[in-house]
C-alpha cells in the first residue's frame, strides 16, 4: 500500500511509512504491520487522509485508529493531526493473493 498526501494539502504536513514486520504464511499469503507518522508543522489542526492499497482478499486488525472506510482494495483513515503535533497510525494486515 501506499500513503498519500492528496495535491492541495500543505508541505507543513509530512508522512512517514514503515513497515515494522513481515510474515509470510505460504505461498499465497502474509501478514504484514506498518506504522504511520503524521506530522503537522502548520499552526492549525489538519485533517489527513491516508489512503492504503492491498492486494487480493485482506482483512486489518490491530488498527490504532479504525479505517473510515474499507472498500474494494484500499481502506482509507481520515486522521485530524493537532497544530505543531503529529498522529501515529499503526495497523497489521492479513492478505491472501488466491
Amino acid at each position: 500500500g501506499d500513503a498519500k498526501l492528496h495535491p492541495g494539502e500543505s508541505f507543513d504536513v509530512t508522512i512517514e511509512r514503515n513497515q515494522t514486520s513481515f510474515e509470510r504464511k505460504g505461498k499465497d499469503s502474509f501478514n504484514a504491520a506498518y506504522k504511520i507518522v503524521i506530522k503537522n508543522a502548520k499552526d492549525s489542526a489538519e485533517t489527513v487522509r491516508i489512503e492504503e492499497a492491498f492486494p487480493g482478499q485482506w482483512s486489518l486488525s490491530d488498527t490504532s485508529t479504525k479505517p473510515d472506510s474499507q472498500k474494494n482494495n484500499t481502506a482509507i483513515w481520515k486522521i485530524k493531526v493537532p497544530a505543531g503535533k503529529e498522529k501515529i497510525l499503526t495497523y497489521q494486515v492479513s492478505v491472501r493473493l488466491r
